[in-house]
């Protein structure tokens, strides 16, 4: 078996009273990089346009449809 690639799809609802959820994405997001993801390989959802049902569900389909068999897919 090959290794796999590490991915993640992080999802930050936004809302005016808790922008705490931003930021601790944005410090995953980091931690992600620092223990060997790729940039590219990392996906952030993080304004309002992202992050309604439909367009999490595509960002989620796009994201399952690049995951390989030897893949870790983070959610």
């Amino acid at each position: 078996m090959g290794e796999g690639v590490s991915r993640a799809l992080l999802i930050a609802a936004p809302e005016q009273d808790i922008e705490f959820v931003r930021q601790d994405t944005s410090r995953i997001r980091d931690a992600l990089l620092g223990s060997g993801y790729s940039d590219d390989d990392i996906t952030v959802l993080d304004t309002e346009k992202q992050t309604t049902g439909n367009g999490i569900v595509a960002a989620l389909n796009t994201f399952l449809a690049q995951c390989q068999d030897d893949d870790f897919a983070l959610v």
